[in-house]
């Protein structure tokens, strides 16, 4: 064979080939299959720009639906752990328990409960999706919105506000605001993925959200495959639901002196920020304590600078959730990928010592390999959330289990995840729940 026709057949089965590749991509990624989806939801080069890019830009996103699903939202968060054997509801209360209501938030329904200490709801919170019809704001999502994935039929995570009113969050929708008979008064959509929120005490909210942009980072070992990350974003919204502002949390480390953390990334999420709380104590009052969970840190960020003023790594494994306490101590509940042992630890900001850590040795390890939260009670005992397990304890600072519930709502033949258990003040509320003394607002 002549050099020519060599040169014009390889010629013509490159142009073959790099036909069959392009019309492969066009049809996969209009069928939302592989290799189209290997990124998830995300921006194609040559959309405009968004907010939340930062320095170095960003791009806003188009996600289908159902590629959207597979990247927020796993098939595990409504119902992980098979039905244990034994009781339900609350199966040990003690003397040593702190008195007090507790609020639930379960992935079985779109329902806020509020239970007595014996496990008896005192009042509910509930509404479909589909009955909100007030949504205001930028979702990020474009003409899909609102995407049809399983975050319609739970609710996140939820506050109870001093009127009785509840501020509840549909998982990758955005937040609405319940009064005591589950009337909305507004509903506000954030971001593609918005799931921790914090209310400050003059009403501000502040919130999570997640997008996937193409952005270029310039960092030496962390470059995602084709520059696609998820972009998190704290949002701020007024106590009426109306977005102020919104900053990359991304930008904060950067811009940081602790930005060397983000060359430990492994995923396109390089953050994995999970939880968001409001520092009114201490020396960090003012700021925010911010999870980073791929880069197994938790962080404390300056809103008025945004930027990370602090860095507190290897503490707890995969931590999930962190917040300050009165003392300036920060509590925190951390999961493990492997054995799914789960562990809550009190620690000293300044010199990172461990003060206090549950389980103790000789306890039984806790399951949650997602999720999971705790809070100091004002007896000094800690209400754990084990939410894979469906589980809440209160155990005192010896580790003696004070008060234990186990959830009886199941999402198919799992236990339903319990995202939250919240003891509350009943002195710091203006309403009555139902159950008590036989009336509600």
């Amino acid at each position: 064979m002549s050099s020519w026709s060599w040169r014009l057949g390889v010629a013509l089965s490159f142009v073959a080939l790099g036909s069959f590749a392009t019309v492969a991509g066009v049809l996969s990624q209009r069928a939302d299959r592989f290799p189209a989806t290997l990124f998830g939801a995300g921006a194609s080069p040559g959309e405009p720009t968004g907010a939340g890019g930062g320095a170095t830009g960003g791009t806003e996103p188009r996600p289908s639906t159902r590629a959207a699903d597979r990247t927020i939202f796993g098939s595990a968060i409504r119902g992980h752990m098979p039905v244990p054997n034994g009781g339900a509801g609350v199966v040990k209360a003690t003397p040593m328990a702190q008195a007090g209501p507790t609020l639930l938030v379960s992935a079985d329904a779109a329902e806020v409960r509020l239970i007595d200490d014996v496990g008896a709801i005192i009042h509910s919170w509930h509404k479909a999706f589909d009955d909100v019809r007030s949504w205001s704001g930028d979702s990020h999502w474009g003409p899909d919105w609102p995407p049809q994935h399983q975050g319609r039929s739970f609710f996140r995570d939820a506050r109870l506000l001093a009127d009785g009113s509840i501020l509840a969050l549909f998982e990758g929708l955005g937040l609405v605001r319940l009064d005591a008979q589950s009337r909305v008064a507004w509903a506000s959509r954030v971001g593609q993925k918005h799931d921790s929120f914090d209310v400050a005490d003059n009403g501000v909210i502040y919130a999570l959200s997640r997008r996937v942009v193409t952005r270029k980072l310039r960092l030496v070992s962390f470059r995602p495959p084709g520059d696609r990350i998820v972009e998190t974003e704290v949002v701020v919204l007024q106590d009426d639901g109306r977005e102020v502002e919104r900053f990359s949390l991304l930008d904060a480390l950067l811009d940081s002196d602790h930005a060397t953390l983000l060359e430990w990334g492994k995923y396109a999420d390089a953050l994995g920020a999970t939880c968001i709380r409001l520092a009114k104590h201490g020396s960090y009052r003012g700021q925010m304590v911010v999870c980073f969970r791929n880069l197994g840190s938790i962080a404390i960020v300056d809103p008025a600078s945004r930027r990370v003023t602090a860095v507190f790594a290897g503490l707890v494994d995969l931590p999930s959730f962190a917040t300050p306490l009165q003392s300036g101590r920060i509590l925190a509940f951390g999961n493990t990928s492997l054995a799914g042992h789960a562990t809550a630890v009190e620690f000293e900001p300044r010199t990172q010592r461990i003060v206090w850590r549950y389980p103790m040795p000789g306890e039984p390890p806790l399951r949650s390999e997602q999720f999971g939260m705790c809070q100091r009670l004002p007896n000094d005992n800690t209400l754990i959330t084990e939410s894979f397990s469906g589980r809440a304890i209160e155990v005192t600072s010896s580790g003696q289990i004070a008060w234990e519930y186990r959830t009886p709502y199941r999402h198919g033949e799992r236990v339903a995840t319990l995202f939250r258990a919240e003891r509350i003040d009943a002195r710091a509320l203006r309403f009555t729940p139902r159950g008590s003394n036989g009336g509600g607002q």
